[in-house]
């Protein structure tokens, strides 16, 4: 015993320096612990085959376009409507700005209007928040204890402190795992919407309805000043058009009151010479005036159609699951890795013992 001892403190095996130099006797020892290393492959195999075969295949709905219109708005118009204090509403700084829509698409406002949009499903049309319930579990926990069973209200004012905070941790959920908006190329103007989720149905269902409510709000707020515009030009078209009825009226009535008139006397023409002038500022008015909402109807047209469909996800979805080569692989890299580990630390506890039998 004394001699054995004596012969480690000689080699002093547990210093680090000489753990160090003899790499080549390490790895002599860990290849003679095969077994324990072909156990360790085995697991792995075991493993990434039953990974392959259990895992959830997830389902990718992608909503490609772009988004067209008068970008800055056209100059020459632009200067004609501004002398008539009309807003002619161009995209200049607009929140539809190619560096603003991923934002705005991925808003709460928005996320929360899909929530409560309909999807079909076999008995009848579902409400996107409750068929995501369903995909969660709520739905089936809620039903054995439906004391704690929550129904959303659609009007956020009559919502409750806990339904705002489960919505709350949907839309973190949705945001951060699920959802994805991007500009792959710079040079090209196509964007895309991509939602992964399990269920294919409701993957392809929440673009669907995220793009219809992205498209309505530009209808209901972009366009607001454009239709403003026509109104007012079409009010004060037929103001004006009323106004020159009235002017030739009067000046047929004058003519008609003194046929014989006496040209000597210019003052009895004078109101229907008043009339004519009225008149004839009347028709340049609503020249001008007919110009201009032929102008602005023109800019409503252009602005009509913000985002312009390239694709859209139609189902079946296709299948995403990692390969069963990929599974194997990294399954077996890490069971390897852990024997090894195991083999050294075992050795290494052995060398402990032995120094601290010394000492």
């Amino acid at each position: 015993m004394l001699a054995e001892s004596q012969s480690l403190k000689d080699k002093n095996i547990g210093s680090p320096s000489q753990l160090t130099v003899n790499v080549i006797d390490w790895i002599k020892y860990i290849f003679s612990k095969w077994k324990i290393i072909a156990l360790g492959i085995i697991g792995g195999i075991v493993v990434g085959v039953a990974f392959f075969y259990y895992q959830k295949a997830h389902y990718t709905a992608e909503y490609s376009f772009i988004i067209t219109g008068d970008k800055g708005g056209d100059r020459s118009y632009s200067g004609m409507a501004a002398q008539l204090g009309l807003d002619l509403g161009g995209q200049s700084g607009s929140v539809f700005d190619e560096n603003n829509i991923i934002t705005f698409i991925k808003s709460r406002s928005i996320i929360e209007k899909v929530f409560f949009a309909q999807l079909p499903t076999s008995s009848g049309y579902k409400r996107i928040i409750d068929y995501y319930l369903t995909i969660e579990g709520l739905s089936k926990k809620w039903e054995e204890r439906p004391n704690e069973k929550i129904i959303f209200h659609n009007n956020v004012n009559g919502r409750t402190i806990k339904e705002d905070s489960i919505i709350t941790v949907f839309y973190k959920e949705i945001i951060d795992e699920k959802l994805s908006v991007e500009k792959p190329d710079r040079k090209s103007d196509v964007m895309y919407v991509r939602f992964t989720d399990v269920d294919q149905k409701f993957a392809k269902y929440f673009v669907d309805n995220l793009m219809k409510e992205v498209s309505y709000f530009y209808k209901e707020t972009k366009l607001k000043n454009s239709r403003n515009n026509v109104a007012i030009l079409q009010s004060q078209l037929d103001s004006v058009k009323n106004s020159l009825n009235s002017s030739i009226t009067s000046v047929a009535s004058l003519i008609d009151k003194t046929p014989n008139a006496n040209p000597s006397k210019q003052i009895t023409r004078t109101p229907s010479q008043k009339k004519v002038v009225d008149a004839e500022m009347s028709k340049m008015v609503l020249s001008e005036i007919v110009k201009n909402l032929e102008l602005a109807k023109l800019n409503l047209n252009k602005q009509n159609n913000l985002i312009q469909t390239i694709d859209y996800p139609v189902l079946p979805l296709e299948m995403q699951k990692t390969s069963l080569f990929k599974c194997l692989s990294i399954s077996v890299i890490v069971t390897t890795f852990l024997s090894i580990i195991s083999i050294v630390m075992l050795r290494l506890f052995s060398i402990l013992k032995k120094i601290i039998s010394i000492i």
